[in-house]
């Protein structure tokens, strides 16, 4: 798609988007959405608000990440988990990580809900007045990543927030407003699938660490290696010559002194 049609996406006002096209009927639009193999929106399950009075019935999280004010456009929730906050790697927050938010990104409308919002790039200055608390995939892949949460219904929690906010800012007739629809629908066909009950896992210490801690642990082993390498080599070099034996005169071909032992 056009960069021109990615920078309306998520308007109140947001024109028609479908291959480039901003004239495009919505009527059209919502065909072709529904040609694309996802799941038809029915009644009972388009209304987005309903899921939004769903997420405020949460109960209420301390660990949530406090509201932040917009750096050029961009808000962009924490994704290391803050200093005492319990943690845990389960059955349940793997499924999350591989079984549902892996395919969820490679969902052909997933790309307005991919990164956090960019109210500038996109021209929509009052979005941040109106979400006050975005939330994108990329950032529940950090925080899966880095052992964010302590159960899946903290990463269900930000899912809903991706959903709550999309429906909060943009109008059912946007395209946009759709594409979060067929996103949520796929997000809880999956949910069907999750493991119960949820257990803690053993996970290793390596993939617990940052990425720039491995290579710098990587590179002392390395270093550390070639020490004890040199010192070994350094002492053979340096040893006392062995009990019991007699030195013979310097060989003739090789020059150095031929000790053979008794």
């Amino acid at each position: 798609m056009q960069n021109s049609a990615t920078s309306h996406c998520t308007q109140r006002h947001a024109v028609s988007i479908s291959d480039g096209a901003l004239t495009e009927r919505p009527s059209i639009v919502h065909r072709k959405v529904a040609d694309s193999g996802t799941a038809p929106i029915t009644p009972a399950t388009s209304d987005g608000y309903s899921q939004h009075k769903k997420l405020s019935k949460l109960p209420e999280n301390i660990w949530e990440s406090p509201p932040q004010k917009a750096v050029r456009g961009v808000v962009q929730p924490r994704v290391f988990p803050p200093l005492g906050k319990p943690t845990r790697h389960t059955n349940q927050l793997q499924f999350m990580q591989k079984d549902v938010l892996d395919p969820l990104t490679r969902h052909q409308h997933a790309w307005p809900f991919i990164s956090p919002v960019d109210a500038v790039k996109l021209n929509i200055p009052d979005y941040h007045s109106v979400v006050k608390r975005p939330m994108d995939l990329n950032t529940i892949g950090k925080r899966l990543q880095n052992s964010y949460y302590f159960s899946a219904e903290e990463c269900m929690h930000d899912f809903e927030t991706i959903f709550a906010n999309c429906y909060e800012y943009n109008r059912k007739e946007d395209d946009v407003w759709l594409m979060c629809k067929n996103i949520e629908n796929e997000y809880r066909e999956k949910l069907r699938m999750l493991p119960t009950p949820e257990v803690e896992l053993t996970r290793s210490i390596a993939k617990r660490l940052p990425v720039e801690d491995l290579v710098v642990r990587k590179r002392r082993r390395t270093r550390d290696d070639f020490a004890a390498r040199e010192a070994s080599s350094v002492g053979a070099l340096c040893s006392p010559p062995l009990e019991d034996s007699v030195s013979l005169p310097i060989d003739a071909a090789g020059g150095s002194e031929v000790r053979y032992s008794l």
